[in-house]
């Protein structure tokens, strides 16, 4: 059973979160608190309280913020030199050698339940299903729930949205073409999620679909003071 047992997490954190200006202009998007707790920290509680202790948080912008972390939770930090000029395929690119059986997060969502596991079989993107029109990345699946291809918008589709896993031999294979994207002069603006929508027939992903109101994300203030009313 060790091959699907998780081996590690890495928390992209990096990002200056301009969209949630003001909130954002002392603390790092992550950092802000949602119903009292620090995004972040409730990502890493349940992580840890999955059996999963070794984490690494990917910083840049206001990273000494995240200082405290170390010695609270016993968590890593890596920092990403390129954060406030590159996307998250450099800040995953920074950290390629940390790819394992990994989970992937983001520092600014909000996951209601605990979906993390010790051990996963399969590599998998977390997705909701959107009704109606949508700007976010679009899934097309088989019958197993195998990823076939990513558009960006469409209508009443499951989204990627939340957290990913990747097992060992995915990441073998999805670190080969990072560095290869890396490389490129046009990938500066790049999610490293483009690698999976131009990938899609050499990475083997599936969906992890989840209810409606369990991951979250918040892209204005307005939709943060509309979830935690501290905020208006």
């Amino acid at each position: 059973m060790d091959k699907f047992k998780v081996d590690n997490a890495i928390i992209l954190a990096a990002g200056l979160g301009s969209r949630l200006l003001p909130l954002t202009a002392s603390t790092p998007k992550g950092l802000i608190s949602v119903l009292g707790e620090p995004m972040v920290e409730r990502q890493v509680r349940q992580l840890q309280e999955s059996g999963i202790f070794d984490i690494t948080i990917l910083v840049g912008y206001l990273k000494e913020k995240f200082a405290y972390l170390v010695e609270q939770y016993g968590v890593k930090l890596l920092y990403n030199p390129e954060y406030a000029h590159k996307n998250t395929l450099a800040t995953l690119y920074h950290a390629r050698h940390l790819l394992q059986n990994t989970y992937i997060l983001v520092s600014d969502n909000w996951l209601r339940y605990n979906m993390f596991h010790s051990e996963e079989r399969c590599s998998w993107y977390s997705s909701v299903f959107a009704s109606g029109h949508t700007s976010e990345w679009c899934l097309h699946l088989d019958e197993k729930k195998r990823i076939i291809s990513v558009q960006i918008e469409g209508k009443d589709l499951p989204v990627m949205y939340g957290p990913a896993f990747f097992t060992r031999p995915f990441s073998q294979q999805f670190i080969s073409l990072l560095e290869e994207y890396y490389r490129r002069s046009d990938t500066d603006n790049y999610y490293w999620e483009h690698i999976l929508l131009e990938n899609t027939d050499k990475l083997m992903v599936y969906a992890n679909i989840q209810a409606d109101n369990q991951v979250y994300e918040f892209e204005s203030l307005k939709e943060l003071q509309a979830f935690d009313s501290s905020y208006c």
